[in-house]
């Protein structure tokens, strides 16, 4: 039986000839060149030769509309791949305000969305093979200005602003993600987010177009073209669910959403899956042990609602995928519940709330000392951009035994920005934060080489009994503290001039007849803000909930990497250490360390 069901609107090779974005003088000549071809042999032969060229400033093609459409396209050896937006695609706020040429042939397609304040945001995709780097040209729709390409570290060279609105660079090494911000103001000017992807082997299908379940190597398979899942299935979405995978192809479109679940099962492409409906998410994991996830576009236009969600999974990872939304309330990039074991490597996440939110959400009513822990979760190599709230979140609802084991490493904050009427009432909101609406534990928490570009708020942690404005209600009548958190080689490039840029925002906890819940040992060693290393508790915009009365936080620890620390605020809950760094309890007798000091205990 053919259970075949196909809307693909673009192949591969259907946009090879097309070229109607060049200068309208260039037009013009390659209208009059085709018509002496028809007499001329020797024309005929030029016309069937298309040559790599590089050309000089005023050969390359000022930005038209009909370029951001992009062009499907494959080099004639197979290390570059371009893709068209299918003609049924229209979640587009107008036009991209780019055009992106990749090595002289092609254009990439590219897909766009306001954000509140105004601003276009594009994005878009090509495949390279990671040993020819490629030539990209930007064409912008308005003036450069004063640009950033961001990371810093991107792994591009050669860059070069040919024109006010064109610029050129080199990209060396594929599966990165690369954003170019036009101007200075990271709100209202244009960004392009550009995904240089490498070139994987699609599945051995017996047919590589359309949709359709190939039996033999159980795959969901999407080639190139725009795909509605609510027409093609019963409720808008397909699982990869038992060992089953689901491709989705460079150049495909899948409106809807997918599933994972069970043992082993795999998603991955270079395709993008997009929705604009509040009630569903882009991707959803549930109970799932083992598998993984690559490569895939996960795009939410103008819908609240979180977009990847990870529930009650573990022996996961997640690889080169990208997750963005440029409007819509809560629209977080990545949400875990009850996860143990899962690897983030390589993702790029634009969320308009939350990037990251590690959340505890058993049941109502649930003592967290009852609910299912999140631990061993690990994300590196993130590229991370939130509009508003968190760039990293723990919480806010922690309805979870413990947090323990998460590490969050060798990635940058590209831009973490909150109202300028943010107020330390708002303390869930920062770069990097812990916020415990339910009492427990966190603990053996790493941050770890982060490159933040700008943010308001640097870090907070601590214990709340109600979040945004009190709409939903904590319970902190159950024991927890906040303790072995590391902040380890962390630069902060520029102060944001908002009332609580930089600050490092520290709470505990006391109310009476809840227990008290303590923020310690946290260990900040080689943290540089705008410059300044970060040497003490006179950091001017290090603040803390203490009194004279009661010191909840304590035992902080600068730039020791022996973990002995440096003077610290104690209120009789100091922590001795013998001379390896150790920590001792009452009955150690030697020589400890304690507030600093050298103590002989007998």
């Amino acid at each position: 039986m053919d259970n075949r069901k196909s809307k693909s609107s673009a192949s591969h090779g259907q946009w090879t000839w097309r070229r109607e974005t060049v200068l309208s003088n260039v037009r013009r000549c390659f209208c009059l060149w085709a018509v002496l071809a028809i007499a001329c042999p020797y024309c005929q032969v030029a016309l069937a030769i298309r040559q790599p060229v590089i050309m000089p400033a005023e050969g390359y093609a000022a930005w038209t509309s009909a370029a951001s459409k992009g062009e499907t396209w494959t080099a004639a050896d197979g290390s570059v791949m371009t893709y068209a937006r299918p003609d049924e695609y229209t979640l587009l706020d107008g036009a991209p305000q780019f055009n992106v040429m990749v090595a002289g042939q092609s254009y990439a397609g590219l897909y766009c969305c306001n954000n509140p304040w105004g601003g276009r945001v594009s994005f878009g995709y090509f495949d390279f093979d990671d040993e020819k780097p490629v030539e990209v040209v930007i064409s912008c729709r308005k003036e450069l200005g004063d640009f950033e390409l961001l990371p810093e570290n991107a792994a591009i060279t050669d860059v070069e602003k040919l024109t006010d609105k064109i610029l050129r660079f080199r990209v060396t090494r594929s599966n990165q993600n690369i954003t170019l911000v036009t101007g200075d103001d990271y709100r209202k000017d244009n960004v392009l987010h550009l995904f240089c992807n490498d070139i994987i082997t699609p599945p051995a299908v017996a047919d590589p177009e359309g949709y359709h379940y190939d039996r033999d190597t159980k795959t969901y398979y999407f080639g190139p073209g725009y795909y509605d899942l609510n027409e093609l299935t019963a409720n808008g979405q397909v699982a990869a669910v038992g060992g089953r995978s689901i491709y989705v192809s460079g150049g495909a479109v899948v409106y809807g959403s997918l599933g994972f679940a069970g043992n082993g099962s795999r998603i991955y492409g270079h395709g993008i899956v997009v929705t604009n409906h509040d009630s569903q998410r882009q991707l959803s994991c549930q109970s799932s042990d083992g598998g993984s996830i690559e490569g895939v576009i996960f795009h939410r236009f103008k819908a609240r609602g979180w977009q990847t969600t990870y529930t009650y999974c573990k022996n996961l990872t997640v690889s080169n995928v990208k997750i963005i939304a440029m409007q819509g309330g809560s629209s977080d990039g990545i949400d875990l519940t009850g996860c143990d074991g899962i690897t983030f490597d390589n993702c790029f996440v634009r969320a308009y709330d939350d990037c990251v939110a590690i959340k505890g959400l058993a049941a109502e009513g649930t003592l967290p000392a009852n609910s299912p822990a999140q631990r061993n979760l690990t994300f590196r190599r993130m590229q991370l951009w939130t509009d508003t709230n968190n760039a990293f979140g723990i919480g806010a609802e922690t309805r979870a035994s413990v947090f323990e084991n998460i590490r969050f490493e060798d990635s940058d904050i590209l831009f973490a920005y909150d109202e300028k009427s943010i107020t330390e009432g708002m303390a869930d909101r920062s770069a990097i934060n812990i916020c415990a609406l339910h009492g427990t534990f966190f603990r053996n928490i790493h941050y770890d080489n982060i490159r933040i570009n700008s943010c308001t708020r640097l870090f907070a942690m601590g214990f709340e009994d109600s979040f945004w404005y009190g709409s939903i209600v904590g319970d902190q009548s159950t024991e927890g503290d906040i303790s072995d958190v590391y902040f380890s080689n962390i630069t902060v490039k520029r102060d944001t001039g908002t009332p609580v840029s930089n600050d490092i925002w520290l709470y505990g906890w006391q109310q009476q007849g809840t227990p008290t819940k303590y923020i310690h040992d946290i260990y900040f060693d080689n943290v540089t803000i705008c410059g300044q290393p970060l040497k003490g508790w006179d950091y001017q915009r290090l603040k803390t909930n203490n009194t004279t009365e009661c010191q909840l936080v304590y035992d902080l620890h600068f730039n020791e990497r022996s973990g002995i620390g440096s003077p610290t605020t104690s209120n009789g809950h100091s922590r001795m250490y013998n001379l390896q760094g150790q920590r001792v309890g009452d009955d150690y007798r030697g020589i400890t360390i304690a507030n600093g000091k050298k103590v002989m205990r007998n």
